[in-house]
């Protein structure tokens, strides 16, 4: 209220989007102001006020990290954020101008770019890496089989080899699958066709009242990569787990039990934006970088 008082990181900070600022000398006005607040936009206030305090002031290493950024970007203009970066999510501290000066290059702010993100054009491909520990003596591999598939994805555009294997599942049995689709909430069945064998003959098929759809192993991967493209700040992935407290062990362990919901995806085998590969080499401490856990 005071006309004099400079805002914490008013540099950086748009607090127009997080607080209701008044004149000091309307300062009878101000209650009828506030409550001619519509609740979206008081909503929309509490959101980015919590944004702000968890990325810049929840403690003193963070507000520390904050000041000595914004003094980065003062002596280094060319390469200094943007107030888009600074004032959406996840914050300027872990958008690196160092990756990118461009927006469009980071997975944060598709949805405020829009459709002239790159990322959300019919051409835009991705990399595969694969992560091999057994050397290759037979055609029959599972990973021969998996380098198959990933090539043949119609957006695959290159293919690393870094010399994970899974062993081929059982195919299950198709007269499971007329017992399924009696439920009467079902309306679709998808059977993800992860068999070393063909698919059996529409012949074998059992008769079936709702449609249903076969994604085979390049179709897995064109799946995964078409969801990823709707959510690009996440990581979309086949090896779901849920992650809980080991009080015994004083420390975060995950599980692969059957639970009602997922909380995390394994990265060994997932789509994601290749910004955090740059953010897990160039900005994680090195004990945290631990080339043999996810």
């Amino acid at each position: 209220m005071d006309n004099g008082w400079e805002m914490p990181f008013s540099e950086i900070i748009d607090w127009n989007t997080a607080a209701v600022i008044g004149d000091e000398r309307l300062l009878l006005q101000i209650p009828s102001t506030v409550r001619s607040i519509h609740q979206d936009k008081i909503l929309s206030l509490r959101q980015q006020t919590q944004f702000l305090w968890e990325a810049y002031f929840s403690s003193v290493e963070r507000i520390v990290l904050t000041t000595l950024e914004i003094i980065h970007d003062r002596v280094l203009q060319h390469a200094a954020r943007s107030n888009l970066m600074w004032n959406s999510l996840p914050g300027g501290l872990y958008s690196l101008p160092q990756y990118s000066s461009y927006l469009g290059d980071f997975p944060f702010h598709y949805a405020k770019l829009g459709e002239s993100c790159s990322c959300l054009q019919m051409g835009f491909n991705f990399t595969a890496v694969i992560h091999v520990v057994t050397p290759l003596v037979s055609q029959s591999q599972p990973i021969l089989k998996l380098l198959v598939a990933v090539a043949k994805s119609q957006y695959c555009v290159q293919v690393g080899y870094l010399a994970h294997c899974t062993t081929s599942q059982h195919c299950g049995q198709l007269g499971y699958l007329a017992h399924c689709t009696t439920s009467q909430h079902c309306v679709q069945v998808i059977i993800l066709w992860n068999c070393d064998k063909p698919l059996p003959a529409k012949h074998r098929w059992p008769a079936t009242s709702v449609p249903v759809l076969v994604i085979e192993g390049e179709s897995k991967v064109d799946f995964a990569f078409t969801v990823w493209q709707s959510f690009p700040e996440r990581i979309v992935g086949y090896p779901a787990r849920s992650h809980f407290w080991d009080s015994n062990k004083e420390r975060w362990g995950y599980t692969s039990k059957w639970t009602n919901d997922y909380s995390m995806v394994l990265t060994g085998a997932a789509i994601y934006h290749r910004y955090y590969h740059y953010l897990n080499t160039s900005y994680l401490p090195a004990s945290l970088s631990n080339p043999n856990s996810n």
